[in-house]
C-alpha cells in the first residue's frame, strides 16, 4: 500500500488566517484518483487505495477543507488529527481584549505621568525663583507673617516700603497712596485692588498679579515687572522710567499710553524700557479715513437728516 499527498501552502494575514481544520464528512471528497502525471492535485489528500482499519480511520479524520477563521473572535479549533498538535498561539477572546485594555491603560498612565512630571518641574522652577533673593539686592525688613492675607483690607496712605511681601494677597483692597518702594512683591496678588498714586519705585514685581487694578498716576520708576499680569488695569499717567516689563501681559492701548513717556534702561536687568513694552511695534489706530480730516455731511443725508453745511 502506497499513499502520497500534498498540502497547499496557506498564507497568513494580520487578523484572518487560513487554516486546514477537521471535516469528518469530507473524507470521500478528499480522495482522488492519481492524475496522468502521477501527482496529487494541489491542496487535496490523495490515497493510492482505500484506507482500511485504524490507519484508514485516522486518514479519514485527517481529511481537510479550507476554512477562514479570525483569531480575534473565533474560539480555538481542535486539532484536526492526532498528527496535528494543538495551536500554541491561540488565546480566548476575553484574554486578548483584557491585554489590549491593559496596554491602553498603561499608555494613558505613562502619558499622564510624563505630563505631571513636566508640570511639577515647571512649578518647582517658579517656586525656586521666588524663594531665592531678588536680583535687585533689596534691603528688606524681617518678615513677621508667613501668610499675608489682606483681602478687601483698607490700607490708605500706609507705609509698606522695604517689606518682604512675596506671595502676599491684597485682592480687592483699598491701597490708595500707599508706599511700596523697595519692597519684594514677587508673586504678590493685587487683583481688583484700588491703588492709584502708589509708590512702587525700585520694587521687584516679577510674576505678580495686578489684573483689573487701578494704578493711575503711580510711581513705577526702576521696577522689575517681568511676567507680571496687568490685564484690564488702568496704567494711565504712570512713570515707568527705567522699568522692565519683559513678557508682562499689558493691554495694547495701555502699553501705547506707557510708551508715550517710557524711557531709560533697568540697571539690574539691562533691558531697555521701550523694548520691554514693545513700543516699536505698537501703533495707535488712526482711522480708515486719515487722508481726510473731516467727512462732509450734507443736509438731509442719512436717516437722521444730517446737518446744514
Amino acid at each position: 500500500m502506497s499513499a502520497a499527498w500534498t498540502i497547499a501552502p496557506v498564507g497568513l494575514t494580520p487578523l484572518v488566517r487560513a487554516r486546514r481544520v477537521a471535516s469528518p464528512g469530507a473524507a470521500a471528497a478528499a480522495r482522488a484518483r492519481p492524475s496522468s502525471s502521477g501527482k496529487a492535485p494541489s491542496g487535496r489528500l490523495f490515497l493510492g487505495r482505500p484506507a482500511v482499519g485504524t490507519f484508514g480511520a485516522s486518514v479519514r479524520r485527517a481529511a481537510t477543507t479550507e476554512e477562514t477563521r479570525s483569531p480575534w473572535t473565533d474560539p480555538a479549533p481542535p486539532p484536526s488529527s492526532a498528527w496535528e498538535p494543538a495551536r500554541s498561539d491561540w488565546q480566548p477572546p476575553w484574554v486578548r481584549r483584557a491585554l489590549l485594555g491593559t496596554a491602553v491603560v498603561v499608555a494613558a498612565v505613562a502619558y499622564i505621568a510624563a505630563v505631571s512630571v513636566h508640570y511639577t518641574e515647571a512649578m518647582a522652577a517658579d517656586v525656586m525663583d521666588v524663594n531665592e533673593p531678588s536680583i535687585m539686592n533689596l534691603k528688606l525688613k524681617p518678615r513677621t507673617q508667613e501668610v499675608i492675607l489682606e483681602t478687601k483690607a483698607e490700607h490708605i496712605n500706609e507705609d509698606f516700603s522695604h517689606e518682604d511681601l512675596v506671595g502676599a494677597i491684597y485682592t480687592e483692597g483699598d491701597l490708595r497712596g500707599s508706599d511700596f518702594s523697595g519692597s519684594d512683591l514677587r508673586a504678590a496678588i493685587f487683583s481688583r485692588a484700588v491703588m492709584p498714586g502708589v509708590n512702587l519705585e525700585g520694587a521687584d514685581m516679577s510674576n505678580s498679579f495686578l489684573d483689573y487694578v487701578v494704578l493711575r498716576g503711580s510711581n513705577m520708576r526702576g521696577v522689575i515687572a517681568r511676567e507680571a499680569n496687568f490685564v484690564r488695569s488702568d496704567l494711565g499717567d504712570c512713570d515707568v522710567t527705567d522699568a522692565d516689563f519683559t513678557e508682562a501681559v499689558i493691554d495694547r492701548y495701555q502699553a501705547i499710553g506707557l510708551c508715550d513717556t517710557a524711557s531709560g534702561t533697568n540697571p539690574f536687568t539691562g533691558v531697555d524700557t521701550r523694548d520691554s513694552l514693545g513700543c516699536e511695534r505698537l501703533k495707535r489706530y488712526e482711522g480708515f479715513n486719515k487722508e481726510n480730516s473731516k467727512v462732509a455731511v450734507s443736509k438731509g443725508s442719512g436717516t437722521w437728516g444730517g446737518a446744514a453745511n
